[in-house]
C-alpha cells in the first residue's frame, strides 16, 4: 500500500470516527431500581452499551437510587455519582473510568 493510499484511509476512519454519534449524549430507556452503586453502575453499562471501570472499594457501601427514563448515559451515570465523592470520566468513546474526585 502507497503512503497515499494509507493517508486516506487513515483520513476516511478519522472522518467516521468524528462523525459518529457521542454514546454518552444519545438518550435512551434507562431502568435501573434502587441497588448498591457497583450494581447500579454495572445495570448502566449494559442497558448502555458502555464500559464503565471502577475499583469495587470506591462503591463499596455506597447505594443508587432508583432511575428509570429516557436519558443520555452521561446524564445517568450523574445522577447514580450524586452525593458521592465519585466522578466518571469519559477515556474515550464509550469508555468510561469512575474515579474518587479531585478536592480541589
Amino acid at each position: 500500500m502507497t503512503v497515499n493510499r494509507c493517508l486516506a484511509v487513515l483520513l476516511l476512519l478519522f472522518a467516521q470516527c468524528v462523525c459518529a454519534a457521542d454514546p454518552m449524549e444519545s438518550t435512551i430507556p434507562i431502568a435501573i431500581p434502587g441497588q448498591p452503586l457497583g450494581e447500579a453502575l454495572r445495570s448502566l453499562a449494559k442497558q448502555a452499551d458502555l464500559q464503565i471501570l471502577f475499583d469495587s472499594a470506591l462503591v463499596s457501601g455506597k447505594s443508587a437510587h432508583a432511575l428509570s427514563g429516557s436519558l443520555s448515559p452521561r446524564a445517568a451515570l450523574a445522577t447514580l455519582l450524586r452525593g458521592t465523592n465519585l466522578e466518571a470520566l469519559e477515556q474515550a468513546p464509550g469508555v468510561v473510568v469512575i474515579r474518587r474526585r479531585d478536592s480541589k
